[in-house]
This record gives C-alpha cells, structure tokens and sequence, in this order.
C-alpha cells in the first residue's frame, strides 16, 4: 500500500487486473479509498468470486485448467467430489484439468457442457440463465422428438 497525500485521490476509478481467482480478471471503475494514510483498491472478493463463476458458466471457450479449478474451489467441491458431479471415473482427470493451468484443461466437450448445465441448474443465482436453459433443452429435446417422429412414421409402408 503506498501512502497519500491527500483525499482528493480516493475517489479516482481505475481499471485494475485482479489475480484472487487464480486468473487475471479485468475489473472497471474499481474506487481507490484511503485509511489510516494508506491507500488500496476497494474491491468485494466475493462479489467479483461469484460474477466470475456465473460468467466462467456461459463463456464461449473451453475453461483453463486454472478456470476449471475456480469453479471447483468456487462450489466448495475437493476435486474427487468434482469428479464424480461430472460422472468421472476417479479424480484424475479434475487433477489432468487443473495441472494445465493457464491453459485450455482439455475437458471434452460433452463432459464440459454437461457440467456446466449441471452447475448452473445446481449453483448458479441467476433464475433468468436457468430459465432461459431450460426453454432451449426443452425445445431441443422436443424439436428433436418431432424429427424421431417424423423419421418413424416414414419407414412405415402402408
């Protein structure tokens, strides 16, 4: 922490990169505040926890290993329990995931879809995401359904 002069500069809002979920995350307008002379960022850690575990949820890329390990950590799972919420065999695998840290984990993709349908069903805060998750499986599910239908009753000779 580094002293101050004066107020006047607890009130500026900086764009900070922050490294508490084991990857940098940008954070924007973060207030700079000063006590006792000293001056540091105001950050909420459990706020910027779970907006990044609900973003991490519905990111348009693979996780890294060091992404997929926040989300374990973030659902207070050890990784044998992480392991069997995504129906692996044994804990291996979380642990090949997580070794690969800043880069991709390598999870297939249907494992990692599952998982995280799972985890937002099961963790996530955000009712409007499960809703809108469950009208598009439904609608999968029954789209598909149809084209099962439609495939069945053309193999019938009449």
């Amino acid at each position: 922490m580094t002293a101050l002069k004066n107020n006047k500069d607890s009130k500026a809002l900086l764009n900070v990169i922050y490294e508490g979920c084991g990857f940098p995350v940008r954070i924007k307008n973060v207030q700079r505040v000063v006590k006792d002379g000293f001056e540091y960022n105001d950050i909420d850690h459990e706020k910027i926890a779970k907006s990044v575990f609900e973003k991490l949820l519905i990111l348009t890329r693979p996780w890294t290993g060091a992404e997929a390990k926040f989300v374990r950590k973030h659902t207070d799972m050890t990784q044998k329990q992480f392991g069997n919420f995504a129906f692996l065999k044994s804990h291996s695998g979380v642990c090949d995931w997580e070794s690969m840290g800043h880069e991709f984990a390598g999870i297939p993709v249907e494992t990692e879809l599952g998982l995280r349908i799972k985890l937002i069903f099961e963790f996530s805060q955000n009712e409007s995401l499960k809703k809108s998750l469950y009208l598009i499986l439904t609608k999968a599910l029954t789209s598909n359904q149809k084209i099962k239908d439609v495939a069945v009753n053309t193999n019938r000779t009449i």
